[in-house]
Parts: structure tokens; C-alpha cells; sequence
């Protein structure tokens, strides 16, 4: 998700995940930080309800999935009515692989996943449907980072403020602090420059080198390039006309190798999905985020399905507590190596 500073990103996100509407200024996204900063979410396509995922969530997530997976194992282990003759019915002949090939990581986040596993039934509020927002920066400067993140199966949000004018020169600047700073004299660009830069950085692919992934691609309905999502917001502060205007003058600047990558909202008249993201409570908030969240859900072909190990994300779990002695938000490649190096030698 990106655009324009002041687009309205975070307040989109508000709007998806049904938080209150954002009343102050946040500040642009920092200079020095995790090279990427995504929100896990989990996503009830039956209710339309998207959830953060905090990292208790995760955990409940990972104990519930290594239950099951126990429990699984433990059905392929022959009973002792059905051991032969000689054969010894240790049932924990087996048990011990699946923890220690999931649970070579760090002692401290096995342990956490272990006690909700024992203490109780492991009581599951999100579904296993997740998705990553990954919030870039409006600064010029992040739109050369796009094609690292915009690969297939993706959905590129580009966020617009309608209130602009598509050829006026926006003014790119930085909030720190409650201040604002202007940004170059020569980093101007209008909205319509930024949906068509962003549109062609997305088209700029490197195809995900993995054989079971790419076999997916064989699959009509999975697109192997990312996918371009118009978000337009402050809807509630044009016309219906000026937005027929906006959406016929985005589609015509559209080249035909590129078109076929940019969600329709009505196709063959309009791309742009407006939505009002500052809408209060009470005038049917929750009711325009279910909507947001079904538009996003409708664009086919910009998801996959793959099986994650649980060790993954337990190393995930494990590099934020390494950086929390750190007293940092991001660690060296070296730090990363050396924590991974730490869980092979206890296993």
C-alpha cells in the first residue's frame, strides 16, 4: 500500500482493520527502519472482518497448528494391538522429530508455544487466512523499492487523494515530530505522474524462483504479475462527475501491456474505488470497511496458498526478542546468522 504523503494510507488501514478514524497527523515513514514493516492480518471472509495479528495471536496460531500436527503424527503410530511381533510399542519413537525439527529456534518462544498447549485448550479467534500489508513510504524515494515487494499474487494499492487535482504538482514533504518539511523543489510529482510510476514499477516482475510455487502459475486464475489496486480517497469531498472525469483520464493514459494489470472497478468505465476513510462510526464505518475489504477480496488471482513451517515463525518470534535487547527495530544480517546459528546448534 503506498501513495502520495497525506494520501490517506494509514487511514485506509484504519478503515480496513475497522479501528477508529485516525484525528491527528502521523508521521512519514522513517528513514532508518525495518527494511519492510508489514501488518499481519487475518482475514474472515465470511464475515469480511480483517484482524490484526499481535504477536500473542501468532503464538495461539502456531500452538493450535503444532497440536494438530502432533495429533496427526500420532495417528500414524501403530497401536500396540498393531505392533508385530519383536517390535517395541515406544510410541515416542516418532513424537521427538517433529519438535526438534520445528523447535530448533529458541528455547524461550518454545516454551511460550508449549505452555498455551499445555495450560489449556488452545481457544482460536483468527482464521488461517492471512495476508501482509506492507505500508510503504509516499516519499519518492520508496518508489524505487516497489519492485522488490510487487512480485505475483500481490495486490498493489495505490492510494490517491481525490480532492487533488490528477496534474496538480503535489508537494512532497516529511511530518516528524507534528512539523513538516518540505522534500526537494524538484521531487514534484502529481497524482496522475504517481499512478503511472507506480503502475510501471510493478510491472518491473522478478518471477518467485520456487517449483512448487511456480506450479501454481499453471492456474488461469492466479495472475503472474501483481495486480494494481486504485484506492481513492476523500470521496466525500468531490462530485460524481469530477470522479467520472478522474477514472475515464487515468484509464486513457493506460498502455494495453499494462491495462490488463489494474483491478476494474466497473469494467471498461472506471478503476478507481472511492471510499471515504475518515467516515465516523456512526454513519456506517464498519459497513464501508466490509465493502473495502470485499472489493480487495473480488480482485482475483493475487493470492496463493503454501504451507509455512511453524519453525519459520517461531525464528520470526525469535529475531524480535534478539532486537528488543537491542534496544533496536532491525538487525544485521550478521545478528540474523548468528541467532539461526545459536538454534541449529541446539537442536
Amino acid at each position: 500500500m503506498h501513495g502520495p504523503p497525506g494520501a490517506g494510507k494509514t487511514c485506509a488501514q484504519d478503515l480496513l482493520l475497522n479501528n477508529p478514524p485516525t484525528t491527528h497527523t502521523t508521521n512519514s515513514t522513517p528513514i532508518a527502519r525495518p527494511a519492510v514493516k508489514a501488518t499481519r492480518v487475518s482475514v474472515d471472509n465470511e464475515t469480511m472482518k480483517w484482524e490484526k495479528v499481535n504477536r500473542d495471536g501468532l503464538l495461539e496460531r502456531l500452538a493450535s497448528d503444532l497440536k494438530e500436527a502432533a495429533s496427526h503424527l500420532m495417528k500414524e503410530i501403530p497401536q500396540p494391538d498393531e505392533i508385530s511381533d519383536g517390535a517395541s510399542p515406544d510410541s515416542n519413537a516418532k513424537m521427538p522429530a517433529i519438535f526438534n525439527e520445528s523447535f530448533s529456534i529458541d528455547d524461550g518462544v518454545i516454551e511460550e508455544i508449549m505452555n498455551i498447549i499445555q495450560c489449556s485448550e488452545v481457544q482460536l479467534n483468527l482464521s488461517d487466512h492471512w495476508l501482509y500489508i506492507i505500508d510503504s513510504g509516499g516519499q519518492p524515494a520508496y518508489q524505487e523499492l516497489l519492485p522488490l515487494f510487487a512480485r505475483a499474487a500481490s495486490l498493489n494499492i495505490i492510494t490517491l487523494d481525490l480532492s487533488k487535482h490528477l496534474d496538480d504538482k503535489l508537494d512532497f514533504q516529511y511530518r516528524i515530530g507534528g512539523k513538516t518539511f518540505s522534500c526537494s523543489s524538484n521531487l514534484k510529482y502529481s497524482n496522475h505522474e504517481f499512478f503511472l510510476s507506480a503502475v510501471s514499477s510493478a510491472v518491473i516482475l522478478k518471477p518467485i524462483d520456487v517449483p512448487k510455487v511456480m506450479k501454481l502459475f499453471s492456474n488461469p486464475e492466479i495472475s503472474s504479475h501483481p495486480m494494481n489496486f486504485v484506492l481513492g480517497t476523500h470521496y466525500d469531498l468531490i462530485t460524481e462527475d469530477k470522479l467520472k472525469e478522474m477514472n475515464k483520464e487515468l484509464m486513457s493514459s493506460l498502455k494495453p501491456d499494462v491495462e490488463n494489470y489494474v483491478v476494474p472497478n466497473v469494467r471498461g468505465e472506471s478503476i478507481i474505488f472511492p471510499v471515504n476513510t475518515l467516515v465516523p462510526e456512526d454513519e456506517g464505518r464498519m459497513k464501508a470497511g466490509q465493502d473495502l475489504c470485499q472489493s480487495i477480496a473480488n480482485c482475483g488471482g493475487t493470492s496463493l496458498k503454501l504451507s509455512v513451517p511453524i519453525r519459520w515463525f517461531a525464528f520470526e518470534l525469535c529475531l524480535q526478542k534478539v532486537a528488543e535487547k537491542k534496544s533496536r527495530s532491525f538487525l544485521l544480517i550478521d545478528e540474523v546468522i548468528s541467532a539461526g546459528a545459536i538454534g541449529s546448534r541446539a537442536a
